[in-house]
């Protein structure tokens, strides 16, 4: 079972390389893990607690809109472990969207309302990077998505019980930091990285502009699956929807 938690990790990491569905085992949460992670009443605990707080208060006013934490988890199947390798600030928005079950029964479940459901499905591919072919095709791989984290969930409880831990932002020294060191050197990098990302793609949009040419350009991430697994994905997220 652990190696199909492996194929699993994989196949969600090729269609959602940058934003993934939680594969947190039930009823664990990303809020809940991290507290696990840090451990409580420690005194860099607490502070890292009051600088995420500040993070997403300084995201918020710069950006005028609500923020959330967005967490990357890597598996470590043979160990049991959760292994937190990225830690950032990002629209409330998309935090929510990687709620695997609430966005399960909010968009990918029979009876969700299609606008809805196109407008989280959009939001998702942006960001991730994934340009697909309109708001039919963004839903069914959104479906695919989740099916695939819905599937990680299960497996990981039948696993368990899991430990969760931080990633050393530098292996070679930070072997031995605290995990509240490692998660705020994650957080200082996440919001690096958002910089350096977001700089080309607004020079990109605003090079589509000034030409005022319509975007056909249809290229998505390098796993993306064919219109059968599409398909049988959509299916799989419909029967585990909670």
């Amino acid at each position: 079972m652990a190696e199909s938690m492996v194929v699993l990790a994989q196949k969600l990491q090729g269609l959602c390389p940058l934003a993934a569905p939680d594969v947190l085992p039930v009823p664990s949460t990303s809020a809940a893990a991290l507290s696990a992670l840090l451990g409580r009443g420690a005194a860099d605990a607490d502070a890292l607690r009051r600088l995420i707080d500040a993070a997403v208060v300084a995201h918020e006013a710069e950006r005028g809109e609500p923020a959330g934490l967005v967490l990357r988890w890597r598996v470590d199947a043979e160990h049991l472990c959760f292994v937190l390798e990225g830690c950032r600030v990002a629209p409330k928005r998309i935090a929510e969207l990687l709620d695997t079950r609430a966005a399960i029964v909010n968009f990918a479940s029979r009876g969700a309302n299609v606008a809805s459901a196109d407008a989280a499905a959009a939001a998702l591919a942006r960001a991730n990077g994934a340009r697909l072919g309109g708001a039919v095709d963004e839903r069914v791989w959104m479906q695919e998505c989740y099916a695939v984290a819905y599937a990680m969930k299960v497996v990981a409880n039948n696993l368990g019980p899991w430990t969760y831990d931080a990633a050393p932002a530098e292996p070679a020294r930070g072997a031995d930091a605290p995990n509240a060191d490692r998660v705020r050197a994650m957080l200082a990098a996440g919001g690096r990285e958002g910089e350096a990302a977001g700089a080309p793609r607004r020079a990109a949009t605003a090079k589509k502009r000034s030409r005022a040419q319509p975007d056909h350009a249809t290229a998505a991430t390098g796993a993306t699956p064919s219109p059968r697994e599409m398909r049988k994905g959509a299916r799989h997220v419909t029967a585990a929807a909670p």
